[in-house]
């Protein structure tokens, strides 16, 4: 995993939080390690943290920053969002899968502060809730239109069919629209590019080598 990927863990923030050279993103490393029994899920990241700051030397101070973001908002013709088939109580669920034409999203009893973690992830940029509600929905967009994500960088899935081309299944069109254009035709939402304050991790100093135990 690169670096910036575990700082990400290790703090708990978004990998655009992270302030430091490019290599962070570039250098790939493997860790190895045992985690004591009845270590909790909160206790994992300070862990994590400390083996990082051994390994790599790392110094490293929060700023508050300026920075672009997208605000998620209602669309002038309003919502198209469903309301929960479940009770709206129930804990939500959301499944993102690969599509001949980019990516599936469906969302189950879900806040629309979750959507907006969603779709931070494919933007690479902070996103900011101004809807409120719980709601179903499913959403199909384009993966040229999040080359900054993750899942962008999957390899598109292989055809059904490998002597001829497939139809494409209902709901998930051969040629998505971009994501922006998929928030506001299906969801009846839009996404404002605007400024703000964001907190930021900032590396001082950091090894490329890290050392041995």
């Amino acid at each position: 995993m690169p670096l910036k990927w575990l700082l990400a863990i290790a703090y708990r923030v978004k990998q655009h939080q992270i302030s430091g050279p490019g290599w962070l993103e570039t250098e790939r490393y493997d860790i190895v390690a045992t985690i004591p029994g009845g270590t909790s899920k909160a206790q994992f990241p300070m862990m994590l943290q400390t083996l990082l700051t051994a390994r790599f030397g790392i110094e490293l101070h929060h700023e508050t920053r300026e920075l672009p973001l997208y605000e998620l908002s209602v669309a002038k013709n309003g919502p198209k969002l469903k309301p929960p088939a479940a009770d709206p109580n129930a804990r939500g669920a959301s499944r993102m899968s690969l599509t001949p034409g980019g990516f599936h999203l469906e969302g189950h009893t879900e806040p629309a502060s979750h959507l907006a973690v969603i779709l931070e992830d494919q933007l690479a940029s902070p996103v900011m809730d101004k809807t409120g509600g719980t709601f179903d929905f499913t959403l199909d967009f384009s993966r040229e239109s999040v080359q900054n994500s993750a899942l962008a960088r999957l390899p598109p899935p292989p055809p059904a069919n490998p002597l001829g081309p497939v139809a494409a299944p209902a709901g998930d069109p051969a040629e998505a629209p971009s994501l922006f254009t998929a928030v506001q035709e299906q969801l009846g939402l839009k996404l404002d590019k605007k400024r703000g304050p964001l907190d930021v991790i900032v590396l001082d100093r950091a090894e490329k080598v890290p050392k041995e135990d």
